[in-house]
């Protein structure tokens, strides 16, 4: 059984570390774990996630969205008691067609693992070396940029403003005029967050 180091706690190293831990002995390393006190250094307490599918290249792009979509899917039947749950999507598009939406037809019917954690903060994915791991999954997001060992400079950058207001709304609002992005995403606490700001290229 290979031991697999995954560099990220967000959702796509949770996504990942579900898929493999089927086969593979897994440990998630970030600095910030779920529990945590909030504070500015992460972005999971003043966050919202939702899936929405992007633009794709390639079918296998296509097929990583809804990979990611299944395990969203089936954590939220598996986990009740989480923060993933199913809700009514209301997303508009003023940039698009509905031939556009190539994932329109794939919504909603898809269908202890053992996984560990350690905290540690991390300058470059050699920092995790000591841990033994076969294969180093970097799954970072934005923090590739910072990584010694990466700075992966093709990055874009696209700095948001999110507010959290009580609310008891519950649906997901999304709408995308390509050049402004404006979204209001329920959490599971009574709190919505709203977001309305797009700037590229700004921290």
């Amino acid at each position: 059984m290979a031991q697999v180091t995954i560099v990220g706690a967000g959702i796509v190293g949770m996504a990942i570390a579900s898929q493999l831990s089927r086969h593979h002995k897994i440990t998630i390393v970030a600095r910030n774990l779920p529990g945590d006190d909030p504070s500015v250094e992460w972005t999971s307490p003043w966050a919202g996630v939702s899936f929405i599918a992007g633009g794709c290249f390639s079918s296998s792009e296509a097929k990583m969205q809804l990979d990611a979509f299944a395990e969203l899917w089936r954590w939220s039947f598996t986990y009740p008691d989480s923060s993933i749950r199913r809700i009514t999507v209301e997303d508009f598009h003023d940039d698009k067609t509905e031939d556009d939406i190539w994932w329109k037809n794939y919504m909603p019917e898809i269908e202890g693992m053992g996984v560990q954690f350690k905290r540690m903060t991390l300058d470059s994915l050699a920092d995790a070396r000591s841990l033994g791991h076969d294969v180093l999954i970097n799954a970072t997001g934005f923090g590739s940029r910072f990584l010694g060992d990466v700075e992966d400079d093709n990055l874009e950058m696209v700095r948001g403003q999110t507010i959290l207001v009580k609310h008891d709304y519950n649906k997901l609002f999304m709408r995308d005029t390509g050049d402004t992005y404006t979204y209001a995403i329920p959490r599971l606490d009574g709190t919505v967050v709203l977001g309305g700001t797009r700037h590229k290229d700004s921290l």
